[in-house]
């Protein structure tokens, strides 16, 4: 049904009809903006596009998630994306950073897919998010050791054991806020991941998404160990290629040639206690 914008569309929406509100400005931009200031006046938490093609596919695959902090630039670099396709990344860039208070995530899917992206988890586009800014730093120089002190206290319930910060490392990876950290270690068979951390407040905003996104970019081989009662242990399951059961430690490889298991399991175990 055709509604003029006056009436609230919160109220028709709850009668149980659709509210279809028509942007009649006649420049993009300003539709644009007449949109963001649809979706605060709702305040709307998730805007899906329509496109015949679905999802982006740049490299010809799928991409699930895009964080925007990190990855626009590389987007609207792409050849293989339609100007369209590019338009509206660019559109909800500004959705999202400029022009809509709250928090907003936007998906781009076919219009055959609309029910999954509505009612499942997993969607069936590609879902847009503001993300988080991931530093990198090579050492703790100049890491806030104090900050990630308590970051890890607040996510594993103790302080770590004496001598963990003596104990050397490749790479941190720090949400700038400190709210989430990874910690590795060189190691002859790769990347050896000593620290996973996520606040419990900030774990339902896809810092841990985007804190693995670094993480497996600059790392192609991965090697860790956790224990099974761990909370985090399902979702380690999902993002590695294999796993071993040692004793009280499940360790996972990522990247790793099969002949070499063995000796990921050795290195696992011979790590010390972190607290």
């Amino acid at each position: 049904m055709n509604v003029p914008l006056r009436v609230p569309a919160i109220s028709i929406a709850r009668s149980g009809s659709i509210p279809i509100l028509p942007l009649v400005e006649p420049e993009a931009q300003e539709r644009l903006q007449a949109l963001g200031r649809l979706l605060t006046a709702l305040r709307t938490r998730k805007l899906i596009f329509l496109l015949h093609q679905g999802g982006l596919r740049p490299g010809g695959e799928l991409v699930s998630v895009v964080n925007l902090s990190r990855h626009f630039a590389w987007l609207m670099a792409r050849a293989d994306l339609s100007s369209a396709q590019r338009a509206l990344v660019e559109h909800s860039q500004q959705l999202i950073f400029e022009l809509v208070s709250h928090k907003l995530i936007i998906s781009m899917t076919a219009p055959l897919d609309l029910l999954r992206e509505l009612f499942t988890v997993r969607g069936a586009g590609t879902l847009l998010r503001k993300g988080v800014r991931v530093n990198a730093h090579s050492g703790y120089e100049t890491v806030d050791v104090p900050r990630l002190g308590a970051l890890l206290e607040h996510s594993f319930g103790r302080a770590p054991a004496e001598g963990f910060y003596q104990r050397p490392i490749s790479r941190a990876y720090l949400e700038e806020d400190y709210r989430g950290a990874v910690l590795l270690a060189d190691s002859a068979l790769g990347g050896y991941l000593t620290k996973f951390a996520v606040t419990r407040e900030a774990q339902g905003e896809g810092i841990g998404h985007d804190l693995w996104q670094c993480v497996t970019e600059d790392f192609p081989t991965l090697i860790w160990r956790a224990r099974p009662d761990n909370p985090i242990t399902p979702w380690y399951e999902k993002q590695c290629d294999g796993r071993v059961k040692a004793g009280e430690w499940i360790v996972f490889i990522k990247g790793l040639d099969p002949s070499r298991i063995p000796q990921a399991v050795e290195l696992a175990l011979s790590q010390p206690l972190d607290f």
